[in-house]
């Protein structure tokens, strides 16, 4: 992995302190990652240290409150990550290792961009991402899980998000 661990822990001691004062202030923290040159290039390394980024932050913020979602691509740019079979290897491999962390990752609301920021191209890779587990889809695509029981909701919140069911809208 690129990540090394020394800047690694730093990063995580950082975003828990983050992460710890957003759910105590009642707000909603995302995690997402971004690495322009890893989304254009899409090599395999480039994979493989995705999927590791994110099982360490998995099991960095595994017992944090249900509010904490992962955002698995922040926007993708141009680049070979657009290709929706790289796009669905490097998905499918990050949501299994997030999960695999257990805590509250079994059920923690992963967000999921499309590959070609369009519907179209999301709708290549929703069926292999919405078994059973809480996905949210930017853009005006949703699909909602009976998961609100489990996962809870934030009393108070003019911005809850599983306050309604999301339907799907264009």
């Amino acid at each position: 992995s690129t990540y090394d661990s020394t800047s690694m822990n730093t990063y995580l001691n950082a975003l828990e302190v983050v992460v710890s004062d957003m759910v105590n202030a009642k707000l909603f923290p995302i995690v997402s990652w971004i690495h322009a040159l890893a989304e254009s290039n899409a090599l395999p390394s480039d994979g493989n240290n995705y999927v590791d980024w994110w099982r360490r932050v998995a099991v960095r913020m595994r017992d944090y409150d249900y509010a904490l979602a992962f955002n698995l691509f922040t926007e993708i740019g141009d680049g070979n990550l657009r290709d929706a079979a790289i796009y669905n290897d490097w998905t499918t491999r990050a949501i299994a290792a997030i999960r695999a962390t257990g805590g509250r990752n079994a059920d923690r609301v992963l967000i999921l961009g499309a590959p070609g920021k369009d519907a179209n191209s999301l709708s290549e890779s929703i069926p292999l991402f919405t078994r059973g587990k809480p996905i949210w889809l930017p853009n005006g695509i949703y699909t909602h899980q009976d998961r609100i029981s489990k996962v809870g909701r934030r009393t108070g919140s003019e911005m809850d998000p599983l306050a309604t069911e999301p339907t799907s809208t264009t």
